[in-house]
């Protein structure tokens, strides 16, 4: 539908980001974070869209080698498209948490953790990391 929308501005907003929390959004963000974070929003270009609309079709057709091919293309609404498209093709969060347990992290919280240290580029809160403990749990 954006693509259809002829002078349309819309923008991205980023979050205050360092080395050490890149992946967290805006969870760590105060007002004056997320005052200077709208300061610096970027446009959303016509390229960008064109973008947005190949890579949701390259997702909804399972297409990893489109994907991988469009991470390539630099653009300034999105950093980290190269890393977050490389983890989603080569790691598996299932695989990551059953390893955990099975290498003796049983409780939840200390498998959150751990995932979120590792696997933060993936985004998950807590309630998708569960869903995910849960059912390698009720496998058992």
């Amino acid at each position: 539908m954006l693509s259809k929308i002829e002078d349309l501005k819309i923008y991205r907003i980023f979050p205050k980001a360092s080395s050490e929390n890149r992946w967290k959004g805006f969870s760590d963000s105060d007002n004056s974070d997320l005052e200077e974070s709208l300061k610096s929003k970027v446009l959303i270009n016509k390229n960008d869209i064109e973008l947005i609309v190949n890579l949701w079709r390259a997702y909804q057709n399972n297409d990893d080698s489109l994907l991988l091919q469009l991470s390539e293309n630099q653009s300034n609404c999105f950093h980290f498209l190269k890393e977050v498209i490389d983890a989603y093709i080569n790691i598996n969060p299932e695989d990551f948490i059953k390893n955990q347990i099975e290498n003796g992290l049983t409780d939840f919280d200390s498998v959150f953790k751990k995932f979120q240290e590792d696997l933060a580029i993936f985004g998950f809160g807590d309630l998708q990391v569960k869903k995910i403990y849960d059912k390698i749990v009720n496998e058992k």
